[in-house]
């Protein structure tokens, strides 16, 4: 169980460093004012393939029962927080 857990903590932490956000900032006389955000760009011919629900193995490192189960707590955890 400790190391479903620590697999799920490893897995959020990878996908927040790939959710990046650029903030445009302009200059004024005492501070920097934030004017807009702007979502990363993804090239045209984006190698990856199409995202479905909230766990995409890509690179089948979990098995089928691990990600319905990954899906099934991301699901419950949104049913709860919403």
């Amino acid at each position: 169980m400790n190391k479903f857990f620590l697999s799920i903590a490893v897995l959020l932490i990878t996908s927040a460093g790939n959710t990046s956000c650029q903030v445009k900032e302009t200059a004024t006389t005492d501070s920097y004012v934030s004017t807009a955000i702007e979502a990363p760009v993804q090239p045209e011919n984006d190698s990856l393939p199409k995202q479905v629900g909230y766990v995409n193995d890509f690179e089948n490192i979990y098995t089928d029962e691990q990600e319905t189960t990954l899906s099934g707590i991301i699901a419950s955890f949104k049913k709860i927080h919403q």
